[in-house]
């Protein structure tokens, strides 16, 4: 899957990049109190600038070179207190430092194929601060061409023993093609570290 992202950014083909920070990432993160922030796959930077912009020391991460790149011409351009890395989420020895009381997945989980996922969950997991928020954005489940989505039932399965679901939210926001709309509207799912 990698790969296919790599194409696309490379022929700029990157219909998720649409430089909005969502209001429900808004709402979601609201009332938490800056600390370390992780985003991961987090492509331009779009959320993570954002969340710098709010208080948090930000590092964001993506397997897209091409990607980090942007993310860091637009952190330079706004001054904004981030890092960005090039590297693989799903990666087992990743280092980020101390650990993170926010963790944002803003798509990433949900577009990956299944055996990527249980390493990114670990990432998840052992990147986290005690009593750390994990907010993880997805589609449903489908078939077809496109991210596979990521659903309630595989999350709590993924998620289960490190984490505990808060809370859900449907997104009403985020721009997505029909074939997605018509499998579900995408869902926050909100997570506090065990």
């Amino acid at each position: 899957m990698s790969l296919a992202f790599r194409m696309m950014y490379s022929v700029g083909l990157t219909p998720w990049d649409h430089g909005m920070v969502p209001p429900e990432l808004v709402e979601l993160v609201s009332g938490l109190t800056p600390g370390r922030a992780l985003d991961v796959g987090c492509g331009t930077g779009t959320q993570a600038l954002w969340l710098a912009g709010q208080g948090w020391e930000v590092t964001g991460i993506d397997v897209v070179g091409k990607a980090i790149a942007k993310a860091r011409e637009r952190a330079a351009e706004q001054g904004a207190r981030a890092t960005f890395l090039a590297v693989d989420a799903a990666a087992s020895d990743i280092d980020l430092g101390a650990p993170f009381q926010l963790i944002v997945d803003y798509g990433c989980l949900h577009s990956v194929p299944d055996s990527t996922r249980e390493g990114i969950t670990r990432t998840y997991a052992r990147h986290a601060a005690p009593g750390a928020t994990l907010i993880v954005f997805g589609f449903a489940p489908r078939r077809g061409p496109g991210p596979k989505g990521a659903g309630r039932d595989e999350l709590e399965r993924r998620l289960g023993e490190d984490w505990t679901l808060v809370a859900t939210k449907t997104d009403h926001s985020t721009p997505a093609p029909k074939a997605f709309v018509k499998s579900g509207r995408p869902i926050w799912y909100v997570w506090q570290r065990r």
